[in-house]
Order: structure tokens, then sequence, then C-alpha cells
């Protein structure tokens, strides 16, 4: 069994910790993210909640207009992204409008922000950047 390095060893004792003890360690949301798509490293992903929490939806090309889309909880994707975690080796851009317009929030490849600035919960379209 293999486990990724994450800045303490805490993480992986707690993880054969649970396993041992029977129970099923739950996955994150932010791995929910990474495990979507094969192989791993297409997803931009942007959460209902800040910290990357409640529902997830995973985006690997341009969304000029959110009009349409829903998150499991049946709320609508529009104006109602709190935070988002960037998977992949590109920067990708949350706009404020439609059609990649106003306001922008630009994650870096392989980062993420806990809470959306100029974008929470006022997401419209989505872009990679140039």
């Amino acid at each position: 069994m293999r486990f990724k390095r994450v800045g303490t060893v805490l993480l992986g004792f707690a993880a054969v910790t649970g396993l041992m003890s029977g129970t099923a360690a739950e996955a994150t949301p932010l791995q929910d993210c990474q495990a979507v798509n094969v192989p791993v490293g297409l997803n931009f992903c942007i959460f209902y909640n800040s910290d990357y929490g409640g529902d997830m939806v995973p985006l690997n090309a341009n969304v000029a207009n959110f009009a349409g889309w829903t998150w499991d909880n049946g709320e609508p994707v529009k104006n109602n992204a709190a935070s988002a975690y960037n998977y992949t080796e590109r920067c990708g851009r949350l706009y404020y409008n439609s059609y990649y317009a106003g306001a922008s929030d630009t994650i870096a490849a392989g980062s993420g922000w806990r809470r959306l600035v100029n974008t929470y919960n006022n997401n419209a379209s989505f872009r990679w950047c140039s």
C-alpha cells in the first residue's frame, strides 16, 4: 500500500488505522475531483461550499454559460460556486458574467482556492487561460 506524503506521516497512519479497524476511509471532495477522469489531472473542479465542500462539478472544457447546469442537490451551478481546485497543468479562470466577461478568479495549475474572491456565489462561465 502506497501513501502520498502530504507534509506529515499522520495522514498515512490515520488511513492505516482506519483500514485495520475495519472502517473504510471516506474520500474527500478533492479526491473525488481528482478521480473523476482517467487519466488523473484533467479536471478543474468547482464546489458548492467553501473549503472544497458539498457538491462538486468537474470541468475539462470551456463553459460559456453555466445556465442549465445543476449540482447534485438540484441547485443551479450558475452563481453558486464557493471554492475551486485545479488538478490540471494549466490555469483556469472562473468569470462573474457569462461568455467570459467581468471580474474573475484565476486558479493556477495544481492549486485551489478554499473560498473564491471575485466570483464567490457569482460564477457564470469558465475558460482555460491562454
